[in-house]
């Protein structure tokens, strides 16, 4: 303890005792101890607040990162297939223009 413990001094019950100085400051020295224990809980209580709701943030901001990168994936085989499927259109369209120019004759060329 901050203070030793002192024997009470005894008093006539005709006297009125007098608080001690020591023991009031010692008092007040206890109370403001004991305040200052209690903010500092505050203050880790609210700092803990603090760090769980940035954890819960954090994991929302990752799981929609993870379902940002699915959408991204999906969309790009959708276009790879739409490019496979005009590929294969433009050579349809390319081998039926020169069919049509062989069949024509020479004078006439495709627009194509």
């Amino acid at each position: 303890r901050d203070f030793p413990s002192q024997s009470q001094p005894s008093s006539s019950s005709s006297q009125q005792q007098q608080p001690d100085p020591k023991s009031l400051y010692r008092t007040k020295f206890e109370r403001h101890k004991l305040r200052m224990a209690e903010a500092r809980r505050r203050a880790v209580y609210e700092a803990e607040g603090r760090v769980v709701a940035c954890r819960r943030r954090l994991t929302e901001l990752e799981e929609s990162m993870c379902a940002e990168g699915d959408r991204m994936k999906a969309t790009a085989q959708e276009l790879d297939s739409l490019e496979r499927s005009f590929g294969g259109i433009k050579r349809v369209a390319t081998t039926s223009c020169s069919w049509a120019s062989e069949t024509v004759g020479s004078a006439m060329h495709c627009s194509c």
